[in-house]
């Protein structure tokens, strides 16, 4: 079960950090569901550089069991505004296509990244997709990639190939959407696999595109039960790139519907 953090009691900062440093762990106590630890981070010399004592990780289990009384709900709130579905009320306005933007499209085993690619390419967008299966290297054929997650040299080889033809427009990643909790692999090909995809665009000439991640039923909507949280890492990874280290890559988090038509939800999807 993976654990995350949950808990620092006291924190002390010394100096900057170095390209080679040490920490040193005192585990203060353990049980199945946390791990309590103190951790001092010193220079190769032995210099104190940071203190971090109570610093919590509880598994992703008894994280979903937590009461919602418990939560802090000062946070963060979504705040949920009521729209008009324009394709279903003929209000619809059609936006100028832009001929020759390509696009690399990470699709899931449910359809909804196969609807993604085809809205673009109606919209005369040139698209690349990719798929998550057990192969031994990463394999290409017309345009369609195919790729293993427990292999991450296969995600810089694929930017290295997509690179290679020009300047991307964008990435929308839906492979968050097969996580499901009965799944070992499900941090591979979620935040791991979104987290190697904007470094290995970062260390190539990518163009910077925007990287779109897409999950579903991760947030809990006005009137339905409270969502699974096997994708709640991609919204929160997805806030650290968007907001703190990778910005420049952003393009944002969409949440959708599971039981909605695929045609229909991979048109919404383009027009976020």
């Amino acid at each position: 079960d993976p654990f995350l953090p949950s808990r620092i009691r006291h924190c002390a900062i010394y100096g900057s950090p170095e390209n080679r440093m040490r920490a040193h762990v005192h585990v203060v106590s353990a049980t199945r569901q946390e791990v309590e630890c103190d951790i001092t981070i010193t220079d190769r010399a032995g210099s104190l550089l940071a203190v971090f004592d109570g610093f919590s990780v509880q598994s992703l289990s008894a994280s979903s069991g937590m009461s919602t009384d418990r939560i802090d709900k000062g946070l963060y709130e979504i705040q949920w505004c009521e729209t008009v579905d324009e394709m279903n009320t003929g209000v619809h306005e059609q936006h100028e296509i832009t001929a020759g933007g390509s696009w690399l499209v990470f699709v899931d085993a449910t359809g909804v990244g196969a609807a993604v690619a085809e809205a673009l390419r109606t919209r005369g967008h040139r698209v690349r997709t990719v798929e998550h299966q057990s192969v031994d290297e990463l394999t290409e054929v017309d345009g369609e990639y195919v790729m293993n997650t427990g292999r991450p040299g296969q995600m810089t080889d694929l930017i290295k190939h997509v690179s290679a033809e020009g300047s991307l427009t964008g990435i929308v990643d839906c492979w968050p959407i097969d996580m499901t909790s009965s799944d070992a692999g499900n941090y591979r090909r979620g935040a791991f696999a979104s987290l190697r995809l904007v470094e290995a665009g970062a260390e190539r000439d990518a163009g910077k595109p925007r990287l779109h991640l897409v999950t579903a039923n991760a947030q809990q909507t006005p009137g339905t039960q409270p969502p699974a949280v096997d994708q709640a890492a991609i919204w929160g990874l997805g806030r650290v790139i968007g907001h703190q280290e990778f910005s420049e890559f952003w393009g944002g988090l969409i949440d959708i519907d599971g039981e909605d038509d695929r045609a229909h939800t991979g048109e919404r999807i383009c027009e976020h």
